[in-house]
């Protein structure tokens, strides 16, 4: 494959040479049956002082999929993103590798056993929580629920049901 340098100059009289290489490409399948391209690409970065002549060679990986020309462009993209930030420790204040269940998961409230689960609330399935607005309690056996799994709940099948309950039923569309 014949590599490219891209030659750019800062106001700093820091000069940026970037030589990507393909590292690998090929079609993939994504969730929804369609055929999509998932190109990775490394990008060497070498920036040299143009007063001193000092340079840093820079290093970033990045892959990119699409369905038409652009994994190439956002494997580039990612790599020479993902090398400046890393190797200058630049902070972009957000994390695009958090995995919000796996954050959940470590914060979670401890599972209680069946002993020290509250007993049913005499609400009957299907009939509306108590008028305490801060409980919620589950449509289908009336066991109060936490928060967080009334959110679950009613985002995947539309009504407060708890991890029991969420286990009998399937998923509304």
């Amino acid at each position: 494959m014949k590599e490219i340098s891209i030659l750019t100059s800062f106001p700093e009289r820091i000069s940026s040479v970037v030589t990507p290489a393909i590292l690998s490409s090929y079609d993939v399948t994504n969730a929804r049956g369609n055929v999509e391209h998932q190109v990775t690409v490394g990008c060497n970065i070498l920036l040299i002082d143009s007063e001193s002549g000092e340079s840093i060679d820079l290093y970033g990986i990045g892959t990119g999929q699409d369905a038409g020309d652009k994994a190439v462009m956002k494997a580039e993209t990612a790599a020479i993103k993902y090398a400046y930030l890393l190797s200058m420790a630049i902070s972009t204040g957000d994390d695009p590798e958090a995995d919000i269940r796996t954050d959940e998961n470590s914060f979670a409230e401890p599972q209680r056993t069946a002993a020290a689960r509250p007993a049913p609330s005499p609400v009957p399935p299907g009939s509306s929580a108590p008028a305490d607005e801060d409980v919620a309690v589950c449509s289908g056996c009336g066991r109060e629920i936490s928060e967080k799994v009334l959110n679950y709940s009613m985002a995947r099948y539309k009504r407060p049901l708890c991890m029991e309950c969420q286990k009998k039923h399937g998923r509304v569309a």
